[in-house]
């Protein structure tokens, strides 16, 4: 589908605010019309991400055809979701720029072939561990290019939504979202350069694993565990996972998947596999220290402050230099190979209020003189609660953020653990 091809419908009313290096934005109506209102509102941000893709597309040389890739890829895409391309059509239309260039930032074989998405720390702290007694799932994403950031709010209908924190202009790949059942994800890479990826396979399966659409679908673990089984892909990936009642680890490639429960008060996942199936696919600690790092030092901290975790002291965490610059959780890296944290998003799954500091979190915080920390007020800061609805009027009104964002811009029971193939 290009955009000529879908139908030319006035944009959603969508919310605004620019967070410093990236944007929020709230969306409704159908898939054209949100990503003709994401469109218009980042449009400078998915501007640099299609010159950044350009880049990386361009490094490949004739080392792989990645435009015929990504239409073989779109065959499937417009075959398995065709929203999905009609909101592509919309973002392309709204931010004035090429349908294929945007479709890349979506079906991103050129930063696939790079290895490009392999950074990030999850974390997940249940509520034996949490000061309130919530359940807290949190997430770095590092990044090896500067790709810009935003925060989204999608409308599925009039009552159900999702949060997503994902490269703006990009739909399919979310690095942690939440939904209004109560349902949260992140993923993190699982990728090493012994990683081998069936381009032939290009037109029967997602490039990564395509967590927009399983925020949509899914509304507990065990919905989830099910639709990762359901779901092609061509790629590893690690995921983490709660609805508040229970919560599941995730080890996939493209043709096993590993699920089990966390059956204690706090899981971490990097960039290393450690289901022993999988540890061929994952790099050791002698090829990428950084991902051994991160991992031991977020348990070890996790654990050692058991009891008083709470979202702004999970920020906190997530802006630590143990290991300064590569090997830290807030990453600092430089040069084409360095990876610098992209943003850092915690999520309440209690109150369903998410958390976004965009950028290095150390930049998003400030430390009393007793030594604790606060969120900064302003660009690059995003605390968002969940929609409430509007008194006596029978619909859901949502909620603005709060005042943190730049003003110079504009239960069913379920079996567990979760059943999931080895396939």
């Amino acid at each position: 589908m290009r955009p000529g091809d879908a139908a030319r419908q006035p944009a959603s009313a969508g919310g605004t605010g620019e967070t410093g290096g990236g944007t929020f934005a709230e969306l409704r109506g159908d898939p054209y019309q949100q990503g003709l209102a994401q469109g218009r509102i980042a449009a400078r941000h998915i501007a640099a991400n299609v010159r950044i893709t350009r880049q990386v597309a361009a490094e490949l040389g004739g080392a792989l055809d990645y435009r015929a890739l990504t239409r073989a890829n779109e065959q499937f895409a417009r075959d398995a979701s065709p929203g999905t391309l009609a909101e592509v059509a919309g973002l392309a239309e709204g931010a004035g720029l090429p349908y294929d260039e945007v479709l890349a930032l979506n079906l991103p074989v050129a930063q696939t072939a790079h290895f490009l998405p392999r950074e990030c720390t999850q974390l997940l702290v249940r509520p034996g561990a949490a000061r309130d007694g919530h359940t807290y799932l949190a997430k770095n994403r590092d990044t090896r290019r500067p790709y810009h950031q935003i925060v989204l709010r999608r409308w599925l209908d009039d009552e159900r939504w999702v949060v997503q924190a994902n490269v703006a202009g990009s739909i399919t790949w979310p690095g942690i979202g939440v939904n209004s059942a109560g349902l949260a994800l992140a993923t993190s890479g699982l990728w090493s350069r012994r990683t081998e990826i069936d381009w032939d396979s290009a037109s029967a399966g997602w490039l990564m694993l395509n967590t927009d659409l399983l925020l949509r679908e899914c509304a507990t673990v065990a919905d989830l565990s099910r639709a990762i089984s359901a779901q092609p892909r061509l790629t590893p990936e690690l995921c983490l996972a709660t609805d508040g009642r229970g919560a599941a680890v995730y080890e996939i490639t493209a043709t096993r998947a590993y699920a089990g429960p966390v059956t204690g008060p706090i899981a971490v996942r990097s960039n290393h596999a450690h289901e022993a199936g999988l540890a061929r696919d994952g790099p050791t600690e002698a090829e990428y220290p950084s991902t051994y790092h991160r991992w031991r030092r977020a348990d070890a901290e996790l654990r050692r402050r058991a009891g008083h975790w709470d979202a702004t002291s999970l920020a906190a965490l997530l802006a630590d230099h143990d290991g300064y610059p590569e090997r830290s959780l807030c990453r600092h890296g430089t040069g084409r190979d360095g990876a610098r944290t992209a943003y850092s998003v915690i999520v309440d799954i209690d109150t369903l209020t998410t958390t976004a500091l965009i950028g290095n979190p150390c930049q998003r915080l400030r430390t009393d003189r007793d030594g604790t920390a606060r969120l900064r007020r302003g660009p690059g800061v995003l605390v968002l609660p969940a929609p409430k609805r509007a008194a006596g009027s029978g619909v859901t009104a949502a909620a603005r953020p709060q005042a943190r964002l730049g003003s110079n811009h504009r239960d069913q029971e379920e079996a567990w653990p979760p059943a999931i193939p080895n396939t």
